[in-house]
């Protein structure tokens, strides 16, 4: 009888710590607007687009010079030019720090549509190089249909760790 009483404790206090994790901030920390940001990872704020990221139990703005511990800030393929014409930022410097490094990693992806013959479709692979410093190994990596960090959006797209990269990135490369 101890034993069961012991278990369903358990379980009704594991309920209550997955409440209290998700009950997080309701409204954006840069726009005030009513938002879900109740997922433990960075998010993107539907109403002013800021970028927003739990640390310390709250939602927080970031900017320049923030860096996540894995790669969400998404480029939406869509949105970008083809990929041969597109301009690395920060060459020979890692993708994360800026530090000058000779280390890289090799993102490839298929899926971007070169031309239309008849009622083909064709498609090419394509392999993009993306310098890194030995602490920052994966400083990029391609999402295929979605990107779980933009609620409601969905599409292949490469994403980025450093905040500054990822926006130096669409600067070049936006259509």
């Amino acid at each position: 009888m101890i034993y069961v009483v012991a278990v369903v404790g358990g379980i009704i206090l594991i309920g209550l710590l997955v409440k209290a994790v998700d009950s997080s901030q309701r409204t954006c920390p840069s726009c005030q607007a009513p938002g879900s940001f109740s997922k433990l990872f960075l998010r993107q704020c539907k109403a002013c687009s800021a970028w927003v990221v739990r640390e310390g139990g709250a939602w927080k703005a970031v900017g320049p010079g923030y860096v996540h511990k894995i790669a969400q800030f998404p480029a939406f393929l869509e949105d970008l030019k083809p990929p041969p014409r597109w301009q690395m930022p920060w060459p020979g410097c890692c993708s994360v720090c800026k530090q000058t490094t000779a280390m890289s990693t090799t993102v490839s992806f298929t899926g971007a549509i070169v031309g239309v013959v008849g009622p083909y479709v064709t498609k090419e692979k394509y392999s993009f190089e993306f310098y890194h410093c030995p602490v920052h190994l994966e400083p990029a990596r391609f999402q295929q249909f979605s990107s779980i960090a933009v609620p409601g959006r969905e599409g292949d797209n490469l994403e980025f760790k450093s905040f500054d990269f990822w926006q130096e990135f669409l600067r070049l490369n936006r259509k």
